[in-house]
């Protein structure tokens, strides 16, 4: 079963170090074989009434967030 806010939240989430990023489609989401594979699951917070996000979307606020938290380091 699918449980798209069952994640750990973006921002909470260590994106420091090397990391591939897998993201699922915005109706199907990622196949149960990749969520069981997977070393920790990210979720995007939202705020009723939103449900879920543009695949590409999301992978901006990821790619976003992974670059401010490698600069903030410095």
């Amino acid at each position: 079963m699918r449980q798209p806010r069952a994640g750990r939240p973006l921002f909470d989430s260590d994106l420091r170090g090397p990391i591939a990023v897998l993201i699922g489609g915005e109706g199907s989401g990622l196949a149960a074989s990749q969520l069981e594979d997977a070393d920790e699951r990210m979720t995007i917070p939202m705020q009723p009434p939103v449900e879920s996000l543009n695949a590409a979307v999301t992978a901006a606020l990821i790619v976003y967030e992974a670059r401010r938290q490698r600069t903030k380091e410095k």
